[in-house]
């Protein structure tokens, strides 16, 4: 912007050096000297202001790559997010599971001590039937 700024300046002192020229000053060679070396600064000028534009662009590409690496690690880390999420509720679930393991385990132990108890009643039936059934014959 700053350059463009001083070249239009320059531009402008040209332009105004060329009026007062034709204004009635007679073209000598220090006015063509002065002429000359202005359209050299004029030609610098262009080449820095074409040097800063390279400059600039490469700096919006480098920007633009960067912005690319950017959403992809904000997508990766999106996807390692849900990854996580989905392991945490494997890892919920794992709980559940062993939770349940351990229910079921101490279930099976109820209905062993169930149904040991359940074979004493039953052997108690049987002797004391057996004592009955001996009492009635004697």
């Amino acid at each position: 912007m700053a350059a463009a700024k001083l070249v239009s300046l320059l531009l402008l002192f040209v332009f105004t050096t060329g009026i007062f020229s034709d204004a009635g000053e007679e073209p000598t060679s220090a006015s063509e000297i002065q002429l000359d070396q202005l359209n050299a600064k004029i030609r610098a000028l262009e080449s820095q202001i074409d040097e800063k534009s390279r400059e600039v662009k490469g700096r919006e590409e480098l920007v633009a790559v960067k912005d690319n690496l950017l959403h992809e690690r904000q997508d990766k880390l999106s996807s390692l997010e849900t990854q996580l999420s989905s392991l945490r509720g494997s890892s919920d679930s794992v709980e559940v599971l062993e939770k349940a393991k351990a229910r079921a385990t101490e279930l099976e132990k109820q209905v062993e001590v169930l149904r040991n108890f359940l074979e004493q009643k039953n052997k108690e039936k049987e002797s004391t039937e057996a004592r009955r059934s001996e009492a009635e014959k004697s």
